[in-house]
């Protein structure tokens, strides 16, 4: 039986200024080699002139196939690195926890391109896991936006549309400031 592993992966999603920009997701590895990914996303669809981005949209234990929107298959010739969180036998139980808090997570905070986006998105479903964070969040010439701010959800409830700004839900998000220069 071959170790299990979680990682964070970085998929570059452009330059912008000369700086390349990357999207942070969750990666799950099982003994048997089977991958499962949870990433959060801009929701389009129901973006508005004050959330141009949407709410922070969730996709959870989503195979890491060729229709993954993290996939390299999806995106030939992009460039991917990979970040080891944790190792072990049986990771399941952490993952399914994982899973779980993500789609808590879904449609309630705002998506903002360089304070609450899917980076941090990532970074705050590795700490509700109890999970160390990130190192590399930043390769030389390369800027991933995370860590400046994480909110920590520790309810489902939806906010109405007067909290949807780029401000977090009045009672159902407490923020969490880390260091800006972790990119």
């Amino acid at each position: 039986m071959s170790n299990e592993t979680i990682e964070v992966g970085y998929r570059n999603i452009g330059v912008m200024g000369g700086v390349d920009y990357y999207h942070k997701f969750l990666l799950y590895t099982d003994s048997a080699g089977n991958q499962h990914t949870i990433s959060g996303w801009t929701d389009p669809e129901n973006s508005t002139e004050a959330l141009p981005f949407g709410n922070i949209r969730v996709f959870a234990n989503t195979p890491f196939d060729a229709n993954n929107p993290d996939s390299p298959l999806m995106h030939p010739g992009q460039q991917q690195h990979r970040e080891t969180i944790v190792q072990g036998a049986d990771l399941s139980a952490t993952w399914a926890a994982m899973v779980e808090n993500a789609n808590s997570k879904d449609n309630i905070y705002p998506y903002d391109p360089i304070r609450q986006n899917s980076n941090t998105f990532a970074d705050s479903v590795l700490r509700d896991a109890g999970l160390r964070q990130a190192r590399t969040s930043r390769w030389t010439g390369t800027l991933c936006p995370d860590r400046q701010t994480i909110w920590a959800s520790r309810t489902s409830a939806k906010p109405s549309p007067a909290t949807t700004t780029s401000q977090p839900p009045p009672s159902s998000a407490t923020p969490l400031r880390l260091k800006a220069s972790s990119f």
